[in-house]
């Protein structure tokens, strides 16, 4: 559907990152993660590598959760820009941008295939598909 910009979530009182971290930096962080053996985990695309996985910390099974987790904590988390703000004042977040030059991710919709007979599915799958074709 369209490209969701990525940053780091961090508590605002965070003691170790202000406006922005370095690659070196990022993976010595404790990260807080939506869990990589979960079916379409947001967090798996960024914890392939040996030093990646060892900076986790917590995982959950959604975003918000560990969103929640990381404002009550010194742990970071990759999410998308629009979440963090959404939620900056209320959990105490700040987004930080990623050291990375292509910091976005797809954003897709997917649904169940039993959805394909029900009436209400299929006109909103036939909106969205002219949206997509008039963009």
């Amino acid at each position: 559907m369209f490209n969701d910009e990525l940053v780091l979530a961090v508590a605002k009182d965070h003691p170790r990152i202000e406006n922005s971290i370095s690659s070196e930096q990022l993976f010595l962080e404790s990260h807080a993660v939506v869990s990589l053996d979960h079916k379409g985990s947001f967090s798996k695309p960024y914890y392939q590598s040996t030093e990646s996985i060892q900076a986790i910390a917590y995982e959950s099974t959604d975003m918000n959760s560990v969103l929640s987790v990381v404002s009550q904590t010194y742990f970071v988390a990759i999410a998308p820009r629009w979440l963090v703000q959404a939620c900056n004042e209320t959990l105490n977040l700040k987004p930080v941008p990623l050291p990375w030059e292509n910091a976005k991710r797809a954003c897709n919709l997917t649904w169940h295939e039993s959805t394909d007979r029900d009436k209400g599915h299929q006109w909103m799958k036939s909106l969205l598909k002219q949206f997509s074709l008039s963009m």
